[in-house]
This record gives C-alpha cells, sequence and structure tokens, in this order.
C-alpha cells in the first residue's frame, strides 16, 4: 500500500520552488544566447517591442495571437532590456513556475520525493522539446493555465476559488486561445455535483464564469478608449479561428503529431528536439498513470482519486486542442507536459518498491542521455567565454551586422526569414505583418485589407534597399515566388550570402 504523502511546511514548499527555478534555469541557459530557435518567438518580441514603446497589438504590427502573450513579451522588454536573454530568462521563470505549481499539486496525494521528481520532469520536458528552448507561448500560458488545475483539484474549491480559476484560465487563453478547450471542460466540472463545498453548481459556474468575464472586459479596455476595439476581434478572434479552419489540422497532422510526441522531428531552427528519450519515458509513465487510475487495485485516497480524474479531464480537453490547432509542431505539445508528468507521478507513487526501483533508476538513464546536448552547449558556451568571442550567436546577428555596416542610412529593407533583425537594428518592417509567412495567407492579409499579392507588390513597390531571403520561401505560392523573383531579377543584385541567406541589394538606376 502507497505511503500518505506528509504535509510540506511553507518554508521547505518554497525552498523547493527556488530549487525548481534555478533547474529550469540552469537547464536553459546554454540556449539563452541563440538569435532564433523558433522564429515565432521573434514574432512575439517584435509585437512585444511595439506594445512597450506604447503602440497596442495589431494596431501597427499584427498576428493572429492574443493580446496578454504580448503583453508578457511587453513586460519582459521593459523589464531587462532590449535583449534577447531578458527574454529567454523571463521564459526560464515560467517554466519554472509551472514546475512548481505541478510540484503544489502533486505533493496532496504523493510523497515529497515523487512531487520534486515529476516536476522536475515537466521542467525538463518542457525544455528540451524541439524548440523548447526558446520563449514560446505554451511556456507563458502554463502558469495561469496550471495555478487553475491547483485551484479546481482541491478537495473543497471555494466560490472565490472557483473564480480566481476562471480569471486564470481566461488569462492563458488570451495567450494561448486553444486553451478554451480547458475552459470548456473546467467549465463542466464546475456543474458537476459537489456537495463537499457546500456550493450549489449554478453558484460555481457563475463565480467561474464571473472571473473569466472580468480578465476579459479588462484586457478588452484599452483598446475600447482608443476606438480599436474591432481589431482586436478581428486579429485575435475572428483570423484565429480561420487558420484553425483553413489549416485543417487534425486528421492530416496525426502522423506528424506522432512524431513529435516522440521528439524526432527536426524543425525550423535546425534543433532536433534534444531530449526525446526522456519526453517519451514521461508520455509511457503518463499512460501507466492514466490506466491504474481506472483498473488498479490498489487503495487510493477519494481526494486523490477526484483530484486525477479532474486532471485527467483538463489533460484530454488539452490533448483535442492539440490535435485541432494546426502544424503538428512538437512545441504545442508543451502544454501537455505539466498534464503528463502529475498523472506519471501516480505511476511512481504506487509502483512496488521493486517497480518503483526500476522506475528512477530508468528515469535517471533517461535524464543522462537528454542532458549531454545541454553539456555540449555550455561547453560550447565556455569555449567561447575562453576565446574572447561573442557569446551571442546565429545567422540574424550576422545579418544585422552585415546590414547595420552596409546600410548606414537606415534604408527600408525586408526580410523574408530571420525578422528578429528588424528588432536588432530598431528598424520597422515594410509591411504590419509581423510574421513572414503571413504574406502567404491570405485570412492575415485582410486584416490590412489586401490580398497576398497586394501585399507583397506593396513592399516591393517601396523599392526596399536590401531583400533578404532563403533559397526558397516555403510560405509563397508559385505566383507570390515569380513576382518575387521577377522583382530580383529586374531591380536587384546579390550583394551576398550569409548561412544560406540570399542577400540583395538595390540596383542604382
Amino acid at each position: 500500500m502507497a505511503q500518505r504523502p506528509l504535509a510540506v511546511s511553507a518554508r521547505r514548499t518554497w525552498q523547493v520552488c527556488g530549487g525548481l527555478v534555478l533547474f529550469a534555469i540552469a537547464l536553459r541557459l546554454p540556449f539563452f544566447f541563440r538569435a532564433v530557435i523558433d522564429w515565432d518567438e521573434s514574432t512575439f518580441v517584435l509585437i512585444g517591442q511595439s506594445l512597450a514603446d506604447g503602440h497596442l497589438p495589431y494596431v501597427q504590427l499584427i498576428d493572429v495571437k492574443p493580446p496578454l502573450l504580448f503583453a508578457f513579451f511587453g513586460g519582459a522588454l521593459r523589464l531587462f532590456g532590449h535583449d534577447l536573454v531578458g527574454i529567454r530568462l523571463a521564459g526560464a521563470l515560467c517554466v519554472g513556475a509551472t514546475g512548481w505549481i505541478v510540484f503544489l499539486i502533486a505533493v496532496r496525494w504523493y510523497r515529497r520525493a515523487v512531487s520534486i521528481l515529476i516536476a522536475a520532469l515537466c521542467i525538463a520536458a518542457s525544455s528540451l522539446i524541439q524548440d523548447g528552448q526558446a520563449t514560446m507561448s505554451e511556456h507563458v500560458m502554463l502558469p495561469a493555465c496550471m495555478g487553475a488545475v491547483l485551484l479546481v483539484t482541491r478537495d473543497r474549491t471555494s466560490l472565490r476559488q472557483w473564480a480566481f480559476a476562471g480569471a486564470l484560465l481566461a488569462a492563458a487563453t488570451l495567450v494561448r486561445p486553444n486553451m478554451a478547450f480547458g475552459v470548456i471542460a473546467v467549465g463542466l466540472i464546475a456543474t458537476a455535483r459537489d456537495g463537499r463545498a457546500g456550493t450549489s453548481a449554478v453558484s460555481r459556474l457563475s463565480a467561474y464564469a464571473g472571473g473569466g468575464l472580468v480578465v476579459c472586459a479588462l484586457t478588452a479596455l484599452p483598446y475600447v478608449f482608443a476606438g480599436q476595439l474591432p481589431i482586436l476581434w478581428n486579429a485575435a478572434v475572428s483570423a484565429a479561428m480561420d487558420r484553425s479552419t483553413s489549416e485543417n489540422p487534425a486528421t492530416a497532422n496525426l502522423v506528424t503529431t506522432a512524431l513529435a510526441i516522440a521528439g524526432f522531428r527536426r524543425g525550423p531552427s535546425g534543433l532536433v528536439s534534444i531530449g526525446p528519450w526522456l519526453n517519451t519515458w514521461l508520455w509511457i509513465c503518463s499512460a501507466g498513470g492514466l490506466a491504474g487510475l481506472w483498473v488498479s487495485r490498489t487503495p487510493r485516497d477519494a481526494a486523490e482519486r477526484r483530484g486525477l480524474a479532474r486532471v485527467a479531464i483538463i489533460a484530454a480537453a488539452a490533448g483535442i486542442s492539440v490535435l485541432m490547432s494546426g502544424g503538428g509542431f512538437a512545441h504545442y505539445l508543451i502544454q501537455l507536459m505539466p498534464f503528463a508528468a502529475i498523472l506519471a507521478g501516480a505511476l511512481f507513487h504506487h509502483a512496488s518498491s521493486s517497480m518503483r526501483r526500476l522506475m528512477w533508476s530508468l528515469t535517471a538513464a533517461f535524464a543522462a542521455v537528454a542532458l549531454v546536448p545541454v553539456a555540449a552547449e555550455y561547453q560550447a558556451l565556455a569555449a567561447r567565454a575562453a576565446g574572447h568571442e561573442p557569446l551571442r550567436t546565429g545567422e540574424a546577428r550576422d545579418l544585422a551586422a552585415y546590414l547595420a555596416r552596409e546600410n548606414p542610412d537606415r534604408r527600408p529593407i525586408f526580410l523574408l526569414t530571420d525578422h528578429i533583425v528588424y528588432w536588432m537594428l530598431r528598424t520597422p518592417p515594410p509591411t504590419q505583418l509581423a510574421h513572414p509567412s503571413s504574406l502567404g495567407r491570405p485570412y492575415v492579409t485582410a486584416l490590412v485589407g489586401r490580398t497576398p499579392e497586394q501585399e507583397l507588390r506593396r513592399i516591393l513597390d517601396g523599392s526596399p534597399e536590401f531583400i533578404v531571403l532563403p533559397e526558397r520561401v516555403k510560405y509563397l505560392d508559385a505566383d507570390l515566388e515569380a513576382l518575387l523573383e521577377r522583382t530580383l531579377v529586374e531591380r536587384y543584385a546579390l550583394a551576398t550570402t550569409i548561412e544560406e541567406r540570399r542577400v540583395y541589394r538595390r540596383m542604382v538606376h
């Protein structure tokens, strides 16, 4: 029979918090200095900087992500300054905070050692998955999401806590919209029969909905005052829904999603997931913990069973949302890691002594393999420091250095990749579309009142001094690609090539 967990003092809880945050920083630190890991992060930085400069999201620069995501990046830039290291540190703090909340949830049901282990596994899995070393929307969303899970998995959740849970999940959805599935799942949980808290389903649901509506109203308020409410709706709601329907993700991406779960796909940054075996082990353990919840004869505390059932329901909603998010990118799965860790904890906690020793040994082995590339990054960082070389690396930095040198008058430039260079050079893009791939998405270009072809023609008619593009621009269709190549042939000359990026300069006639 599994031992009942012992109460953890407040002092020990904060010690665990500090340790988990330091672990997250240590695990992610050697990747702080890469210019680009995932280009979505570059988009968040651009719009976050625009917000820090006093412009509401979607007014100066447009993307279809929700506004609180850009508020996080704008706040990080205000706090840490014009440096990607600060953005990555802010992301590491989010990962550490998520791990701590996982510990707080788990320690109600499991031994302290198991709770710390699964919190550390959550941090590692969220960081070592493909492109997970960048500060992604999933990392930013999870502290609020798991804070809500912490509240609704209590044995007694008061009306005030239901209201806080609604506010936290609304905030999470306004960072990453597919968490709306989680909002629905928790709403269903709120309506379930629960005599322990002494509240009715109507009162719980009202408190929950009220907390969420307050956050939504406060988010919309700046747009109301600025007379820009329609653009908030069009960009953050209508265009996002168009994206979900136009990219037809669910069945088409089952294979790529399965590969992403295993962690064996290479991303745009060229990085393969550096912890595939550890992540796969976590999924196996979580499946075992979930199965044990229903079929195991091991005695369980009633509060544990109820709490884990609620975790499983919210995890299922999040899993469905991943399949419907489009793209099949591995980093989408970051939002499932805390749930997987909590469910895996049930297997560690209830396993027999011999099985538990085997599981801890396998976890240590998989963790050691996963940490080898992290150690290699530390070695490379130390070698650059010893050789007095710049710690900050990447093609985007080389591009920025070249353009700063060759374009001292700061004439307009057009980047079809590595758009973080705009931010590095503190120069505005020639389009309101913050993400380069938005140029190939009609539902995004419609936000500026043009078709993709009209927007590309408008940019090219502005005669940017430099145009930078990879060997092939995959997000442009054949007509757009032909228009771009024709313009390059007629009006531009190849100036240089930097790491497979072709840099064209406008010819003087």
